[in-house]
């Protein structure tokens, strides 16, 4: 049988989402860091991994995937990431 999950305090803030989570800053330094790791994993591992590159979706090999530090990570390289 299911349990129910019980209630905290962050359930009676909207959504129960605090607001501090919902700065477009943090949740854009949230996305990039998580892609960072995602593209490290799989160049670590050896795996491809799938991007948009000039208006098309390409494989990219593990050797080929760069990994950019977070110090250099900007806005800039996240929009040329997108379609």
């Amino acid at each position: 049988m299911i349990q129910p999950v019980p209630k905290t305090d962050a359930d009676h803030l909207s959504n129960g989402l605090e607001t501090r989570r919902l700065d477009p800053e943090s949740v854009r330094a949230s996305i990039s860091s998580g892609i960072r790791e995602a593209r490290l994993r799989h160049k670590l591992l050896g795996q491809p991994v799938v991007e948009w590159r000039d208006g098309q979706v390409v494989l990219v090999s593990a050797e080929e995937i760069e990994i950019v530090e977070p110090s250099h990570a900007s806005k800039t390289s996240d929009e040329s990431r997108t379609p």
